[in-house]
């Protein structure tokens, strides 16, 4: 390739050559209709005000973990996914109407690629 030109203005790049966050790729389902902004940096299970709860404290530790991950915009999909695994077990659906949990272990048993 050649030698930059000096002042040449660097090209800025567009949407798509940046890629997609999550979020502008607009996935289907009413858990994604529900987006939570996490500051970065924030630290969210830190927050110290005696009105919360367990469930409270624990949702604002998860938010706090799992926020990175989905670049500080956490749609409730994400939410519930990482309370699922923390349960340990996943939703396997069979059709429309059917589905049943099933525990991490079997299922990363019956997947050798996990």
């Amino acid at each position: 390739m050649g030698r930059k030109r000096p002042n040449k203005p660097r090209r800025i790049k567009t949407p798509r050559q940046r890629g997609y966050t999550l979020r502008e790729l607009q996935p289907p389902g009413s858990d994604y209709e529900e987006w939570i902004e996490v500051p970065a940096g924030a630290r969210l299970d830190q927050v110290a005000d005696p009105r919360l709860g367990e469930e409270e404290i624990d949702f604002l530790r998860r938010l706090t973990r799992i926020s990175p991950l989905y670049g500080h915009e956490v749609p409730m999909a994400g939410v519930l996914l990482d309370t699922l695994i923390d349960a340990g077990h996943l939703p396997v659906y069979q059709g429309e109407d059917s589905g049943t949990l099933i525990p991490l272990q079997q299922l990363a048993a019956s997947h050798p690629d996990f």
